[in-house]
């Protein structure tokens, strides 16, 4: 019996080295470590080019060019808004309390230099132009009584002093006369007398030629002589204000060219850096910087925001593509594609170092390589699916 169970046991042990001598020579294909789904076949699988045909490269119309580095002027991009050239800029007030009685003039309308606004009517004029006329009569009666006793002297029928007393009320009546002229002038009106002279009544004028950006009038209103009327403003140039920080002021040079983008203009603006104010808004901490722009050709009006490209102190040597070159990966990754072979796309990660007015400043891409400016998403999208791939 004992030797019977020595005889099992032999076999038993004889069939498991077997066993393990056919494991050993399948390399162990059946476990977690070497099989078509363990983690270094998946990693084998994963797309990590693109191979197209020419009739793919002609159809998405993909376009390379050879990657070179230049040297280029860095900028930096601030939120600005258009408002209205502060040089030919005029605020219109009457100078002087009154009712409106008529309106020349609306919004938008474009005019010349002298061209009638409105028409008031006011009591408080009416004293100035009385004022006026009393003045210019005194005057007048002064210069007679002046040439008189002057004649009387002469033929020494009267005494100097009444000569010069006569002298001295006609240079009173004299500055009495201009000071109310004035007055007048001052009011856009102009010194007259006769029939013709609406007493009360005068008409406001614009000072400058121009386009009326705004009007605060309606006819029958009482105005204050301060109140402001209308604003005229000359919009062949406006500014553009531009917001800068703390760190800004000294890196933007004045009469450098800066790069306006509007959304109702599908062609970038050009202007350039006219002044800087470096005084601080307490709210906002930011300084302003002032852009001219010729608007012949730019549909700029005061009130629209915009975003502005300011060239800054300093240049570097990069490499500059076109934002639609680059293409978004993972988590915050950016990427390019170069043509390696003939219709074989590799994917690079790339750093972007930086924007200016023509592109995106990017490191990562050897000089030479012939990157992809148009289609770079298409073969991202390749790649994401898996498809028109190549992995060798």
């Amino acid at each position: 019996m004992i030797q019977i169970r020595k005889i099992y046991l032999i076999i038993l042990i004889g069939l498991l080295a077997l066993s393990l001598g056919a494991l050993a020579m399948t390399g162990g294909n059946n476990s977690p470590q070497g099989g078509k789904d363990s983690p270094g076949a998946i990693a084998a699988q994963i797309p990590s080019r693109v191979k197209l045909s020419d009739a793919q490269v002609k159809k998405i119309g993909l376009v390379t060019k050879l990657a070179q580095e230049e040297t280029v002027s860095l900028s930096i991009r601030r939120p600005g808004e258009v408002v209205a050239n502060g040089d030919k800029l005029a605020e219109v007030s009457p100078g002087v309390g009154g009712v409106i009685r008529k309106l020349h003039v609306n919004k938008g309308d474009k005019i010349e230099a002298d061209a009638a606004l409105a028409t008031l009517e006011s009591a408080e004029l009416a004293a100035v132009q009385a004022a006026y006329f009393n003045a210019n009569d005194q005057q007048k009666l002064a210069q007679v009584s002046f040439d008189r006793e002057k004649r009387l002297w002469e033929q020494k029928i009267t005494s100097e002093e009444s000569y010069l007393a006569a002298r001295r009320v006609l240079q009173e009546a004299e500055i009495t006369q201009r000071t109310a002229a004035q007055a007048l002038n001052s009011l856009g009106v102009k010194p007259g007398t006769g029939a013709s002279v609406q007493v009360g009544t005068y008409t406001l004028r614009s000072p400058i030629s121009g386009t009326i950006i705004s009007r605060n009038a309606i006819v029958g209103q009482v105005i204050s002589a301060d109140a402001a009327m209308f604003v005229i403003t000359d919009l062949a140039k406006v500014w553009v204000e531009v917001r800068l920080y703390p760190d800004d002021l000294d890196r933007v040079s004045l009469g450098e060219g800066a790069t306006i983008y509007s959304n109702s203009n599908s062609e970038n603006i050009l202007g350039s850096v006219s002044q800087t104010v470096p005084n601080f808004d307490e709210k906002t901490r930011t300084a302003i910087a002032i852009v001219e722009v010729d608007t012949s050709d730019a549909k700029l009006s005061p009130g629209q925001f915009v975003e502005v490209d300011l060239p800054i102190k300093k240049t570097q040597f990069a490499l500059v593509v076109p934002e639609k070159a680059l293409v978004r990966y993972g988590q915050g990754k950016w990427q390019v594609f170069i043509e390696t072979e003939k219709n074989v796309f590799d994917p690079i990660e790339v750093s972007i170092t930086g924007k200016i007015a023509t592109g995106v400043l990017i490191s990562g891409v050897p000089n030479g390589s012939k990157l992809v400016t148009d289609g770079a998403f298409f073969l991202r999208a390749e790649l994401d699916k898996g498809s028109l791939v190549d992995n060798d």
